[in-house]
Order: C-alpha cells, then structure tokens, then sequence
C-alpha cells in the first residue's frame, strides 16, 4: 500500500455527533480515503489519504452536505496539493513569508462570534424575548401572544 498523507480541515456548521457522522461516512466513502476522524467539537476533520486523492472533491462533497469547509492551515487546496512554500524555500511560519497562491487569500482568524449567522440567530433570539418580556410587564394580557412570537424567532431556521 502507498504512504498515505493526513491532511486537517476545519468545518463550521457542525452542532452535534449527528452532523459529525454523516461527514464522516460521506468522506469515508469516499475513493482513495483511508481513515476519517470528525470533530463536531472542534470543529475539525482529519482525513488521512493516498495522495491521488483531489481534496477540492473532499471539500466540494462536505459543502454539499451543507457545512463550511476549509484546510486548517490556511492554505488553499491547490496550494497543498501542489507542495506548500516551493514559492522561494523559505518558511517561518508567518503569512508575510507565505504569500497567497493561485489568487486565494490565506484564511484569517475566525470572526467575532456575534458574526456568524449562529451568533446573530442567537442575538435575535434575545432581543425577541427581551421585547417580549417588556411587552409582559406593559401589558400582560398579551403577553403569551409576545412569548410566542418570540419563540417562532428561534425557530426560523
């Protein structure tokens, strides 16, 4: 059997062991994948491979199920597919040492929470029965009427 390599993604969208199952056995089917190891937790997947294997077909299967995907490290697949820093040889680690290849941006640090759509679904949330909550003290006959809209807030999704 060939050597097989381990590349890491992140993956944003997972909530459970549920989600992290269904990308984990979509992957694993996948030809040339040997082991797949989710995280819903971390939001990570380690996917160790042969090295034939198109990870931009890795990425398009997990999107397809609905998640976001990108490499762990920042780079952009054709970039690690290709072998990472033969640009100049030299590599300490930071992105000014390591400029984009094939017109793709190293991937930054996460946002701030309040910036996901999870996190602006929550603030909603609140804010909907903050409103209700004051609509209950006003006028408190119509206070289930407020809660309840406040609760189909959350369930939009």
């Amino acid at each position: 059997m060939a050597t097989s390599i381990q590349t890491r993604f992140r993956v944003d969208g997972m909530d459970c062991a549920g989600c992290a199952t269904k990308i984990d056995t979509a992957v694993r089917r996948m030809p040339g994948v040997v082991e797949v190891a989710v995280s819903a937790a971390a939001g990570t997947m380690n996917v160790r491979h042969r090295a034939t294997v198109d990870l931009g077909a890795i990425e398009k299967k997990v999107t397809g199920l609905g998640y976001i995907i990108s490499l762990a490290s920042g780079q952009s697949t054709a970039a690690k597919q290709n072998g990472c820093c033969d640009h100049d040889g030299t590599h300490d680690g930071t992105a000014a040492s390591h400029p984009p290849m094939h017109g793709q941006e190293h991937v930054s640090a996460k946002g701030a929470w309040w910036q996901s759509k999870k996190g602006r679904l929550t603030l909603a949330c609140a804010g909907a029965l903050a409103v209700a909550y004051g609509i209950g003290k006003l006028a408190p006959p119509i206070a289930p009427y407020a809660f309840t809209a406040a609760m189909l807030v959350g369930l939009v999704p």
